[in-house]
């Protein structure tokens, strides 16, 4: 991967996933490493639904591991799944250690997952009249509507902020003006 050979990584999956994904067969403990490197590297050659199923069986093998559960949650965000990131993230956290490096990750990873829905939020209210109003007039139906998944504290922000002063979300500088 970090020579950027994507056809060696795919070869490299598919033998992780021969050995791992056999039919019906719930994965092992063993499984574990070779399971957290199919779901990156398959993220890494941009088969995100390979990804999903790979981190899927991650987390069977390892329910309690917030590890597995943090990589579920950055696939289902690129998925757009939001709602679905956010519970896997919060998850990772409430398993992770206080000294765990997950939970530094996971922390970071929940406030992007916010800037980037309320960029995508600003963006889709100047383009979309409906979804303004509907903002306007019920913003948890609206958001629950289009698939967002605000934390508590952008939700206030949205709430407390009037349409033309969200251009710089959670306070992040802008980068271009």
């Amino acid at each position: 991967m970090a020579e950027g050979n994507t056809d060696a990584v795919t070869r490299a999956c598919d033998m992780i996933e021969e050995r791992t994904c056999g039919a019906g067969v719930p994965p092992r403990p063993s499984d574990i490493p070779l399971l957290a490197i199919l779901a990156t590297a398959c993220e890494f050659t941009g088969e995100v639904a390979r990804a999903r199923e790979a981190a899927n069986r991650w987390v069977l093998a390892a329910p309690l591991g917030p590890y597995a559960h943090y990589k579920l949650a950055l696939v289902e965000q690129r998925l757009k799944n939001y709602p679905e990131a956010s519970r896997r993230l919060y998850l990772a956290a409430s398993l992770a250690g206080p000294d765990d490096d997950v939970l530094y990750a996971v922390r970071d990873a929940l406030s992007a997952l916010d800037v980037l829905q309320l960029q995508q939020i600003i963006a889709l209210r100047e383009v979309d009249y409906e979804f303004r109003l509907q903002l306007q007039s019920s913003p948890e139906s609206a958001l629950e509507a289009k698939g967002f998944a605000l934390s508590a504290g952008a939700f206030q922000q949205l709430l407390a902020h009037r349409d033309d002063d969200l251009e710089y979300p959670l306070n992040r500088p802008r980068l271009l003006s």
